[in-house]
């Protein structure tokens, strides 16, 4: 199928057909009707335009712009956009209503998914000189990934001299104490990875101290919900406290088994012959405490925008237009609704997460063989002359995932989240380097002001012009 997908987009992007051959001795303009067959050799027959106009061109950033202040609003009225508040299902309304305004019938798939929460408060005491101090939320916060229990003692750093994640790796742990509170400066993003260490190893508890001051309830749900063991996230003021604390008491009480429901919102342009649909897609939610305006409104509004330019067209496959719920939360919305699908039924999935990182790039995911989806994508951003880059880190952390591991041709297209930008990146990008792509990445103020309006509407025109030749080959 990825060889066809290569093949369809040579003739969708103007390659000449078998067909198409016309006496370059004659003029081709004619004063015949659109549908005239020239007599040059052979009969070639004038098809009218796939579009009213490039799929690209029809993308405004007024229009993209005018999405992410309603999606902004939301979050503020209602202090986030998660699918375990009021947002969510406000952004599902949005959504449906810009959908039925192009005179479509958007559908709701729903589903439930597990998720952990907090029975109590956590606690988090500091221990010096027979004194106990008492900190109080949001001054720590517990992980999302955190189970029930308490632990004290003094805790243990584990690979403070490391330069990245020093609780990734297994060397980190080699002198760590059975037992005891392990100490981990790294980001929310390895906490699979860390969890998984400091069990292996032993640990009572995890203190993750992040490295952008209080934590902000900031956390990352994807794999498996709980490492199995208390863990604390602390922000670099508390972690001074705890340096000079001669001991620690923490304690954390969550429900693992609470199930949430959620929805994804699906809707269709019908295509002219049947056959797999050509989906494209982006995430619904954001995290806790976050309005979500990069992460993902940015992507909602391109796909709601491509939605609108593609209903002008002539369609050949139809075109299935996802928004999906509970991506924060593990993937679950994707990978609910690709384990109740054919993946055969589906000829490619184009998704759009965070598109408008405002020290970011355009990072381009999936395979990268001459032809492929991702490929393509390249020779778009090549045609618009802006710089690209394969992605090297997002690997199945957004809604493509259960697609590609359904064997479904994928690409993805992001701007870059926590990692810190490279010398030679910012010189790609005209970034600056030793900063995060996306400085307020799962925090709260991801917000109108945490969105770079040119990088998005240049990854949208990218995105366009594969999408309409993927939608309108013949």
């Amino acid at each position: 199928m990825r060889a066809l997908i290569g093949a369809l987009l040579l003739v969708a992007c103007g390659e000449p057909g078998p067909d198409a051959a016309i006496d370059a001795g004659r003029d081709a303009t004619t004063d015949a009707g659109p549908d005239a067959v020239i007599d040059a050799g052979r009969d070639v027959t004038f098809e009218p335009p796939r579009c009213p106009a490039p799929v690209a061109s029809q993308l405004e950033l007024a229009s993209l712009e005018s999405h992410l202040a309603a999606l902004a609003e939301i979050g503020q009225e209602n202090g986030d956009r998660s699918v375990a508040g009021l947002g969510f299902h406000a952004s599902v309304d949005y959504v449906e209503r810009q959908l039925r305004e192009l005179g479509l019938d958007p559908q709701r798939q729903a589903f439930e998914h597990p998720i952990v929460v907090q029975s109590t408060p956590p606690e988090l005491v500091l221990l010096t000189g027979g004194e106990e101090t008492a900190l109080a939320p949001p001054t720590f916060a517990a992980s999302f990934r955190s189970a029930s229990g308490s632990a004290d003692g003094a805790p243990f750093p584990v690979g403070h001299e490391a330069s990245g994640c020093g609780g990734c790796d297994a060397a980190s742990w080699t002198d760590f104490p059975e037992g005891a509170i392990a100490w981990v400066r790294g980001r929310t993003s390895d906490l699979p990875t860390i969890g998984f260490q400091a069990s292996l190893s032993g640990a009572a508890a995890v203190l993750l101290e992040v490295d952008t001051g209080d934590p902000e309830r900031r956390w990352d749900p994807r794999g498996p919900i709980s490492a199995g063991l208390p863990i604390v996230l602390i922000g670099q003021n508390v972690a001074e406290q705890v340096a000079a604390a001669d001991a620690v008491r923490l304690t954390v009480a969550v429900d693992e088994d609470h199930r949430v429901s959620s929805v994804n919102v699906l809707a269709e342009l019908p295509g002219r012959e049947p056959g797999p649909v050509l989906m494209i897609g982006s995430h619904l939610d954001s995290v806790v405490g976050s309005y979500g305006v990069n992460d993902n409104g940015t992507g909602i509004a391109v796909v709601l925008e491509l939605t609108r330019a593609l209903a002008g067209c002539d369609l050949r496959p139809t075109v299935r237009v996802a928004f999906w719920g509970a991506e924060e939360w593990g993937l679950r919305g994707s990978a609910h609704y690709v384990d109740r699908v054919d993946p055969g039924d589906v000829l490619a999935y184009l998704n759009l997460d965070m598109l408008g990182s405002p020290n970011g790039g355009h990072y381009v995911y999936g395979e990268r063989e001459p032809g492929t989806l991702a490929a393509r994508l390249g020779e778009a951003f090549d045609a618009l002359g802006a710089p690209w880059l394969w992605d090297e880190r997002l690997g199945a952390r957004s809604d493509h995932a259960a697609f590609d591991a359904a064997g479904v041709p994928v690409v993805s297209l992001v701007s870059g989240a926590e990692a810190i930008v490279d010398d030679d990146t910012a010189a790609i990008f005209g970034t600056e380097a030793g900063l995060q792509h996306d400085p307020c990445y799962h925090r709260s103020c991801d917000d109108l002001a945490n969105v770079d309006r040119d990088r998005m509407l240049t990854a949208a025109r990218a995105m366009a012009e594969l999408a309409e030749a993927l939608a309108t080959e013949r």
